[in-house]
C-alpha cells in the first residue's frame, strides 16, 4: 500500500464581501496554496471559505470549512474543497474532524472521472459523521464493501476528486458552521476483487441470480478468475472483460465449466494477475444457494388514495402505549380524519403490538392502511447481502399475520430507501409479490435516480414520493422549484401511477427546522400541481405534530387551519377520482392566459380531458381555455361542478370559461358528438 496526503486548498465563495471575508481572524493562508475550485450550492449561500489554522491536532495544521447558510430547504450544501488524484484503487481514507459543537452533517464526497458522487455520511450509514463534537476525531473509512460507493457505481481506479460537504437543513442566516479537518490520508491497494451479492440464487426469477465480479488491478495485464469450491477445487473460470482503465469485470451463474449447476455452498473467488500465475492478486467469498423461484407482481385493483401520513409510535404520537389506551386513540384519530375526507392512512413506526388493531379500527373507520413493517424495514437497510430464503421466512410471517385484514391496502418496506439497499429493496419486494400479490410492498421515495433505477429492475405497482419545497424563507406564490422536481418524478415514473407526498406540516422555529406551515392556498396548488402532471393520488403529511414540526392537527389532537383545507380538498378529490383514475397524459391540446397551467389528457374511451390550474395564490378568476379539437364537441363539462360550460366553436378549437379559485384548479371533460 501506499500513502498518499490529501491537502485542501482555499477557496473564497464570490459571494462573499470583503469585510466578510477579513472579519474571522486567527486564520492565514499558507504560501503555495492555490485556489481549487469555487463554491457550489442548492439555493442561496451567503458564505462559504477554506481557511487555513494552525491549530490542529498534535501541532498539525488544519483546514476549517466555514459554511453560512441560508435556510431553504432539506438540501442545503455547500461544497468545501476538491483535490486531483490518478490512483490504481482507493482502500480507505482516514481523516481528523472537529466540530463547532452543532449537530451538523458532514460528508465524505468521491467523485470519479465519469462524475459518479459517492456521499458517505450521515444519510448514508455513517451518523458519527457531524459536527457535534469539539474535540478532534479519527474516521477510517473503508471503501470496500461500503454501500455508498456501491450504489454511486463509483470506479475506485479513477476516483480524481475527493472533498467534503458540509450540510445542515436546519440552518438559519445567522449560523455559521466552522468544520476543521486535518491529516486527510489516502491509502491505495495495489488489487481489488469485489462480488456483489455476496448470497445468490441462480434460479432465473431475476433476483440475485448471478454474482458480478470487479477486479482492479496493479497492471494492465489481463486477469484471470476462477471460482473455487470450499474443498479446494477449481469448478469455474468466467472471462474478465475490460470496462475501462485497469477495471475488469465478471459475471457467474452458479455453474461449473460444463454449464452444469453446482451445489449449495460456500465458494471463493479468486483473480490471479495471469491465467498462468500461481499468485492469488484478491480473493471474495460468496454463498450459493438453491430456492424455489418468487413470482413476479400481477397488477392490483385501481385505487386513488387521499391519504395522510400517519406517525403510529406511541413515543413519537404522545398516545398510550397500552393496547386497549392505543386502541382509542387510532379510533378518535381514524374517525377524525375520515370526517375529514380521508380514505387512507400510511401509519409508520407503529409496534408490531399495534398492527392488527390498527387494522381492525381502520376497517371501521372506512380507511385504507399503508402498513410499515419495521421487520421487513430492518432487512431492507441491512448492511449484509440477504439470504433469499431468510427473507421468504420473515415475509411469510408477516402476510400469514395481516394479509387476511380488508383494510390493509399496501405493506410499506421502507421509507426513503437509500441507493444502497436497493439489492435487498429487491429481494424483499419480490418475496412479498410471492407471499401476497394481492398487497404489494410500497415505499415512499425522496430520490429520483434511486426510484428510476428500482423501476427499471422490477414491476413496482405505485411511484408514491414526497418533496416539500416551502421553508421559512420561500417567497410567497414561488412554486418554481416543486414544479421542477414534479416533472423530474413524472418523467422518471415510467408510466406507473404516481401517489405524490404533499407538504402539510411545518416549524415556528426556522433553526429548529426550516420547513414552515404551507397557508391554505399553497396546500391547493401543490395538490394541483400534482394532479395536473398526472397524480392517481395525494398525501399530505402529516397528521400528528411531533419532532419540532406542527401538522395537521396540534400536540393536544387540536385541528390547525390547514386540516380545514384538506377537508376541502378531500371533498374535491373524492367527485374527481373516478375520472383521474382512468387519464393518461397526450400531446398538448390545449392553451390559456399567463398565471394558468393547463395540461392535456384522456380517458380510456378517448375523450379529452383538461386540467386547469390557477396559479395566482391571492386570487381567484376566470381562466379563459382554448382547446384544440377537430368537431365541435357536444358538451364541455366541469367534472366537480357537475355542470356544462358555456362553448364557442371557431377555427378548429373550442373555447370556454373555468373558475377556479386561488391555487385552485378544474378538471374538464369534452364529450364528442
Amino acid at each position: 500500500m501506499r500513502f498518499l496526503m490529501l491537502f485542501l486548498a482555499l477557496i473564497a465563495a464570490p459571494v462573499m464581501s470583503a469585510e466578510t471575508r477579513d472579519a474571522v481572524a486567527g486564520f492565514s493562508t499558507p504560501a503555495g496554496m492555490s485556489r481549487l475550485s469555487q463554491t457550489l450550492t442548492h439555493g442561496q449561500l451567503d458564505g462559504t471559505r477554506v481557511l487555513w489554522s494552525p491549530d490542529g491536532p498534535g501541532g498539525h495544521g488544519a483546514v476549517v470549512a466555514e459554511c453560512h447558510l441560508l435556510s431553504r430547504g432539506p438540501d442545503h450544501v455547500a461544497y468545501v474543497a476538491e483535490g486531483q488524484w490518478s490512483l490504481s484503487a482507493l482502500d480507505r481514507i482516514e481523516f481528523q474532524m472537529r466540530g463547532d459543537g452543532r449537530a451538523t452533517h458532514v460528508y465524505l464526497a468521491l467523485y470519479d472521472v465519469n462524475d459518479h458522487l459517492a456521499l458517505i455520511g450521515p444519510n448514508y450509514g455513517r451518523p458519527e459523521f457531524n459536527g457535534g463534537s469539539t474535540e478532534w476525531r479519527r474516521f477510517s473509512v473503508d471503501l470496500d464493501g461500503e454501500s455508498a460507493v456501491d450504489s454511486a457505481n463509483l470506479d475506485l481506479a479513477r476516483v480524481n476528486r475527493i472533498g467534503f460537504m458540509v450540510n445542515d437543513a436546519g440552518a438559519s442566516d445567522a449560523y455559521v458552521a466552522r468544520i476543521a479537518f486535518a491529516d486527510v490520508t489516502i491509502v491505495e491497494r495495489s488489487a481489488l476483487l469485489r462480488a456483489r451479492p455476496t448470497v445468490f440464487s441462480p434460479n432465473g426469477d431475476g433476483v440475485a441470480d448471478r454474482v458480478r465480479l470487479t477486479f482492479i488491478a496493479h497492471d494492465a495485464s489481463k486477469p484471470h478468475v476462477r471460482i473455487v469450491a470450499a474443498g479446494g477445487g477449481e469448478v469455474a473460470h468466467p472471462a474478465f472483460q475490460r470496462s475501462g482503465g485497469l477495471t475488469w469485470r465478471a459475471e457467474w451463474d452458479g455453474r461449473d465449466s460444463a454449464g452444469k449447476p453446482l451445489p449449495e455452498g460456500e465458494y471463493r473467488c479468486e483473480a490471479r494477475p495471469t491465467e498462468n500465475s500461481e499468485c492469488i492478486a484478491a480473493a471474495a467469498p460468496v454463498k450459493l444457494i438453491h430456492a424455489p423461484r418468487l413470482r413476479k407482481a400481477r397488477p392490483v385493483e385501481g385505487f386513488f388514495p387521499i391519504g395522510a401520513w400517519f406517525e403510529g409510535n406511541p413515543t413519537g404520537n404522545g398516545s398510550p402505549s397500552d393496547l386497549a389506551g392505543a386502541a382509542a386513540y387510532y379510533d378518535a384519530s381514524f374517525a377524525n380524519l375520515a370526517d375529514h375526507g380521508i380514505n387512507t392512512v400510511a401509519v409508520a413506526n407503529a409496534p408490531p403490538g399495534l398492527r392488527e388493531m390498527i387494522l381492525q379500527t381502520a376497517e371501521r373507520r372506512g380507511i385504507r392502511v399503508i402498513l410499515e413493517i419495521g421487520e421487513l424495514a430492518d432487512l431492507v437497510a441491512s448492511r449484509a447481502d440477504l439470504n433469499e430464503r431468510d427473507v421468504r421466512i420473515a415475509v411469510r410471517k408477516v402476510v400469514d399475520r395481516l394479509s387476511r385484514y380488508p383494510a390493509l391496502l399496501r405493506y410499506q418496506i421502507r421509507d426513503e430507501p437509500q441507493g444502497w439497499m436497493v439489492p435487498n429493496w429487491l429481494i424483499v419486494k419480490r418475496a412479498l409479490d410471492d407471499a401476497d400479490p394481492a398487497h404489494p410492498a410500497f415505499s415512499c421515495f425522496n430520490d429520483v435516480p434511486i426510484m428510476d433505477s428500482i423501476f427499471q429492475q422490477t414491476r413496482v405497482n405505485d411511484a408514491a414520493y414526497d418533496y416539500y419545497p416551502l421553508s421559512h424563507v420561500t417567497p410567497h406564490g414561488e412554486m418554481e422549484r416543486y414544479i421542477s422536481k414534479m416533472d423530474d418524478i413524472v418523467a422518471h415514473a415510467r408510466q406507473r401511477p404516481l401517489w405524490m407526498v404533499v407538504q402539510a406540516f411545518g416549524s415556528t422555529d426556522p433553526v429548529a427546522y426550516p420547513s414552515r406551515l404551507p397557508r391554505p392556498q399553497e396546500l391547493r396548488l401543490m395538490t394541483w400541481l400534482a394532479l395536473s402532471r398526472g397524480a392517481k393520488g395525494v398525501f399530505f403529511f402529516i397528521y400528528q405534530s411531533e419532532q419540532g414540526w406542527t401538522g395537521m392537527v396540534d400536540g393536544k389532537g387540536r385541528p390547525m387551519p390547514i386540516f380545514d383545507e384538506v377537508k376541502r380538498l378531500s371533498a374535491e378529490l373524492r367527485r374527481e377520482a373516478p375520472s383521474m383514475l382512468s387519464l393518461t397524459p397526450t400531446k398538448p391540446i390545449a392553451s390559456a392566459e399567463a398565471g394558468v397551467d393547463v395540461r392535456s389528457f384522456v380517458d380510456r374511451g378517448g375523450a379529452p380531458h383538461i386540467i386547469v390550474v390557477n396559479r395566482d395564490l391571492d386570487s381567484g378568476r376566470t381562466a379563459r381555455v382554448s382547446i384544440r379539437v377537430a368537431r365541435r364537441p357536444k358538451a364541455v363539462i366541469d367534472i366537480r361542478r357537475g355542470v356544462a360550460l358555456a362553448t364557442n366553436y371557431a377555427d378548429g378549437a373550442v373555447s370556454v370559461e373555468a373558475r377556479v379559485e386561488a391555487g385552485g384548479g378544474a378538471l374538464l371533460k369534452v364529450v364528442p358528438r
